[in-house]
């Protein structure tokens, strides 16, 4: 099985994530609201403690956060 992250769970990045639920990908996920983290739960995915935690590991991780400096944040951050 492939195992993919999906760091931001909001509306592009939880339809992302069910999608690939859908096709039998593990899927690793990280969000900062505890709503989008219980959601994205209940539909099957395996929440990591940071983004370091959804990356370590994965096939691919896809990025959907609001804005350039969040995703350097995400992508640059130790």
């Amino acid at each position: 099985m492939k195992t993919v992250g999906v760091v931001g769970l909001g509306d592009m990045g939880s339809g992302l994530a069910k999608n690939l639920l859908k096709h039998g990908f593990e899927v690793r996920g990280a969000d900062l609201l505890l709503q989008r983290q219980e959601a994205f739960r209940a539909m099957g995915g395996q929440l990591g403690d940071c983004p370091a935690d959804v990356g370590r590991g994965a096939d691919a991780v896809f990025v959907m956060v609001m804005t350039g400096e969040q995703a350097k944040s995400v992508i640059f951050a130790p």
